[in-house]
C-alpha cells in the first residue's frame, strides 16, 4: 500500500511539472523531456502485479489441464465432479488457513494453487482408478468402496503423509517464502486428502444409489496412456529392461558432474520490470547504479558515529583511488569529525587576518568583476555566506541541522537517533555491473577493521550469503525429507527391507532427473534446487502404490499378479501426468526461477513414474519368482508329515 501511494504521488509530481514545461525547441516543434521512474519501490510494485497474474494463470492452466486429463482418462463427465469437488474443498480450506497463518501470498506461495491441483488430485486418481478396476471385475458397490478406501486408501494415506513431510522439511530453511510455501502446500495436501476420503466414497455411493440405471449401462474406464504397452514390453524382456535401466542410471550419474549451477540472482528475476530496467539504464549511463553497499554504524552518541564514519570514509577514499569503488558518501560530508573540525577551526583562526581577511577578499573580488564589466550585487549573498563561514568560532553538530526541515532531512540520510542509540550510514558505490554477486573483499576487510559496531550490508552481500545458505538448506531439507519419508514408510510396512525397496526407485528416478537436466541444458539454481526435496515426497508415492499392490497380488496366479501391477501402473501414470500438468503451468511464469522449477519438477515426476512402471515391476516379478522357487526347494527338502486323520 505504501508503494502504491508513493507511485501515485510521484506520478502526480512528474505530471504537474511537465504540465508547466514550455518545451524545448526542435525541428518538429516544442518537445517535453521524458521522465521515467525506477528503483526498488517500483520493482516491488511490478513484482506484486506479476505475482497476481502468475497466480491466476497458473491456477487456470492447471485446472484446465487436469480437467482435460480427467476427461480423457476416464471418458466420463461425472469423473470431473469426483475429482474437483474434493480438490476445491481442500483448496478452500488451504487458502483459509493461509489467511489465518500468513495473511498474504508472495512469489513462492503464489504457486501453491498449481501445486495442489497437480498433487491433490493424485489421491482421487489412484482411489477412483482402484474403484473402477474393482467394478469392472464384477465387485459390488460396497465391495469396491471397501477395497478403494481400505487397501488402496492405506497407500494413498501414506503417499499424502510422505509428500506432506517433504514439504514440511522446508520449515528449516532461512527463507520466508520457502517456509511459507512448504507449510502451506504440505497442509493443503493433508486438506485435499481429508476431503477426498470424506467426499469421494459418498459421491460414488450417492451416484450409483440414485441412478440405478447406471448399474447396467455405465462403462467404467481408465485410459492407460500407453503404460500397459510399456509395462508388458518390459515384463516380456526383463533382462534387456534391467540392462537398459542400469546403463541409463550409470549415464545419468556420470552426467551429474556436468550439471551447472547458476549462481546469478539476476537471471531469476522477471524481464520487463520497469523498476529494474530503469535502474540498469542509470547504471549503464552514469557508471554506477542503485546497487550500493552500506556501512551501517551503531553507537551510543552522534560524536562516536561521526568518528567511525570519518574512518570509514577515509578507507573508502583509498578504495576509490584503487578503482574498487566508484564513490562514497557519508555524514562527514556534512559534519566532519571533531578532530578535523578542530584542525579546520585552527586554520580559520590563523588565516582570518591574512588569506581569509573578509574585507581584503571582498575588495579584491569587487575589482576583478568590475574589470570584467560585471555588477557586484548578484554576488553579495555568496560573499555574505563566505563571511559567515570564516567567522565560525565553534564546531558544528547535529543541532545545527535541526533549524530547518530541509537540512534535517539531509542529515537523516546519514545519521539518525533510534530507540537504541544512534545509527549512521556510509554508502559505498561500486562500479556499474561489478561486484553484483559478492562484496569486494577490500570492503569486507574495511568493515572488519572498523570493529564490531560497523556492519557491511547490500544486495551483493545478501547474494553472497544466500548462495551458501541455499545450498546448506537444500542439503539439510533433502536429508531431512529422506529421513522423514523413510520413517513414515517403515511405520507403514514395518519392515526395513520393504522400506529400502520403496526408496530405490526414488533414487534411480532422481538420477534420471539429473541426467535429463544436463541433456536439456537446465541448470540448477537457488530455487529449483529445492525441487529435489519435493520429488522425494512426490516420486516415492508411485513406488509405494506399486509395492502395496504387489503385496496384495503376490500370492495370486501369474495372470492376476501381472494384471494387478498393470492396473496400478495405469493409476500411477495418470497421477504423474496430473502432477506434470500442475507443475507444468509454472513454465509460463514470468519468473525464470519458477520456470526452471516447473521444468525440473516435470523431469522428476516423469523419471520416478517411468521407474515405477518399468524397472520396479520387473524387479518385483523376478523377486516373486525367486521367492516361489525358494519355497519350492524348501518344500522339496522337508519330508511331508502325515495328517492327523491318516495317523
Amino acid at each position: 500500500p505504501f508503494d502504491e501511494r508513493l507511485e501515485k504521488a510521484t506520478d502526480g509530481v512528474i505530471a504537474s511539472s511537465l504540465a508547466g514545461w514550455d518545451g524545448i525547441a526542435g525541428p518538429e516543434g516544442p518537445k517535453k523531456p521524458e521522465v521515467v521512474a525506477g528503483g526498488p519501490y517500483l520493482t516491488a510494485m511490478g513484482d506484486a502485479s506479476l505475482i497476481r497474474y502468475d497466480m491466476a494463470l497458473n491456477s487456470v492452466l492447471s485446472t484446465l489441464g487436469v480437467l482435460f486429463l480427467f476427461l480423457f482418462a476416464y471418458r466420463r463427465f461425472a469423473s470431473l465432479a469426483y475429482a474437483f469437488v474434493p480438490l476445491i474443498c481442500g483448496m478452500f480450506l488451504t487458502f483459509a488457513f493461509s489467511e489465518i497463518a500468513f495473511g498474504s501470498l508472495n512469489s513462492a506461495t503464489s504457486v501453491v494453487a498449481g501445486l495442489l491441483i497437480g498433487l491433490g488430485v493424485d489421491f482421487v486418481i489412484v482411489s477412483y482408478g482402484r474403484f473402477i478396476e474393482e467394478r469392472r471385475r464384477g465387485a459390488t458397490l460396497e465391495e469396491a468402496l471397501l477395497t478403494m478406501t481400505g487397501s488402496t486408501g492405506r497407500a494413498v494415506l501414506v503417499g499424502a503423509v510422505t509428500t506432506t513431510a517433504t514439504f514440511y522439511a522446508f520449515a528449516i530453511t532461512d527463507f520466508t517464502g520457502l517456509r511459507q510455501m512448504g507449510l502451506l502446500t504440505g497442509t493443503g495436501i493433508l486438506f485435499c486428502a481429508f476431503a477426498m476420503f470424506c467426499l469421494l466414497p459418498a459421491m460414488l455411493a450417492w451416484s450409483e444409489d440414485h441412478h440405478e440405471r447406471r448399474q447396467k449401462t455405465v462403462n467404467h474406464f481408465l485410459h492407460s496412456f500407453g503404460s500397459d504397452y510399456i509395462s508388458r514390453l518390459c515384463l516380456r524382456h526383463k533382462r534387456l529392461t534391467v540392462l537398459l535401466g542400469v546403463l541409463l542410471t550409470i549415464a545419468s550419474a556420470a552426467a551429474l558432474f556436468q550439471l551447472d549451477f547458476d549462481e546469478s540472482m539476476k537471471t531469476m528475476r522477471p524481464k520487463g520490470n520497469r523498476g529494474i530496467d530503469v535502474a540498469a539504464e542509470v547504471g549503464q549511463r552514469f557508471g554506477s547504479g542503485f546497487d550500493s553497499m552500506t556501512l551501517l554504524i551503531s553507537a551510543d552518541s552522534p560524536e562516536e558515529v561521526i568518528e567511525l564514519s570519518d574512518r570509514a570514509s577515509e578507507g573508502a577514499r583509498k578504495l576509490v583511488r584503487q578503482g574498487i569503488l566508484y564513490g562514497y558518501s557519508g555524514v562527514t560530508s556534512l559534519i566532519p569529525s571533531p578532530a578535523r573540525q578542530a584542525e579546520a577551526l585552527g586554520w580559520l583562526d590563523r588565516e582570518r587576518g591574512d588569506a581569509l581577511n573578509v574585507d581584503r577578499v571582498r575588495s579584491t573580488f569587487a575589482q576583478a568583476i568590475a574589470a570584467e564589466g560585471l555588477r557586484l550585487e548578484p554576488f553579495e549573498p555568496g560573499l555574505d555566506l563566505f563571511s559567515q563561514a570564516v567567522q565560525l568560532q565553534h564546531p558544528i553538530g547535529v543541532q545545527d541541522f535541526a533549524g530547518s526541515k530541509q537540512t534535517q532531512l539531509l542529515l537523516d540520510r546519514f545519521l539518525k537517533k533510534t530507540g537504541n542509540g544512534w545509527r549512521g550510514a556510509v554508502y559505498l558505490y561500486p562500479p556499474s555491473n561489478r561486484w553484483r554477486r559478492e562484496a569486494p573483499p577490500e570492503a569486507v576487510k574495511l568493515a572488519e577493521n572498523l570493529g564490531p559496531k560497523v556492519v557491511l550490508a547490500g544486495t551483493n552481500v545478501i547474494n553472497q550469503r544466500v548462495r551458501t545458505q541455499v545450498i546448506d538448506d537444500a542439503w539439510v531439507a533433502s536429508i531431512l525429507g529422506v529421513v522423514l519419508v523413510a520413517l513414515l514408510i517403515w511405520m507403514d510396512f514395518r519392515s526395513l527391507r520393504w522400506t529400502l525397496y520403496s526408496l530405490i526407485p526414488l533414487v534411480i528416478g532422481l538420477l534420471w532427473m539429473g541426467g535429463g537436466m544436463v541433456l536439456f541444458g537446465i541448470p540448477m539454481n537457488f530455487i529449483n534446487i529445492f525441487v529435489t526435496t519435493m520429488i522425494i515426497g512426490i516420486g516415492v508415492d508411485y513406488g509405494v502404490h506399486v509395492l502395496h499392490r504387489y503385496r496384495e497380488v503376490v500370492g495370486l496366479s501369474d495372470e492376476e499378479f501381472e494384471s494387478g501391477l498393470l492396473e496400478t501402473g495405469k493409476a500411477v501414470v495418470a497421477a504423474s501426468l496430473s502432477t506434470i500438468v500442475g507443475f507444468g503451468s509454472l513454465i509460463f511464469s514470468h519468473y525464470p526461477g519458477l520456470q526452471s522449477t516447473g521444468k525440473v519438477a516435470i523431469l522428476g515426476a516423469l523419471s520416478t513414474c517411468l521407474v515405477s512402471i518399468t524397472l520396479l515391476p520387473v524387479a518385483l516379478t523376478l523377486m516373486r519368482k525367486q521367492t516361489i522357487a525358494r519355497q519350492a526347494r524348501k518344500a522339496a527338502k522337508s519330508p511331508q508329515r502325515p495328517s492327523s486323520i491318516t495317523a
